[in-house]
């Protein structure tokens, strides 16, 4: 994962990485004002999916700014979402 920001209009910490997120804390320098990012690219697995979700249950439960995640989640979770490709059943049991 890659992310970039222009350190004229915000300061970014980052707050923590591993292999499927990036936690950033974002102050914009104009208004001051700060909130989270948290970016997500999820591994294909749904054993370390489930892990990202509790790890993101966790830390949206201790945060005290405002905070959003950003992602493409890559995934569906009802035949009537997918767009395109071969609709794989297997995989929808496996989310639910």
């Amino acid at each position: 994962m890659l992310i970039l920001w222009d350190g004229s209009r915000v300061n970014c910490d980052v707050l923590d990485v591993d292999s499927q997120h990036i936690h950033l804390r974002v102050i914009c320098k104009v208004t001051q004002v700060s909130f989270i990012v948290i970016v997500v690219y999820p591994v294909y697995c749904i054993v370390e999916r489930r892990k990202l979700w509790d790890h993101l249950t966790l830390v949206g439960s201790s945060l005290t700014l405002p905070w959003i995640v950003v992602s493409d989640f890559n995934c569906y979770s009802s035949s009537n979402d997918k767009v395109g490709g071969v609709l794989s059943v297997r995989m929808i049991s496996k989310i639910c």
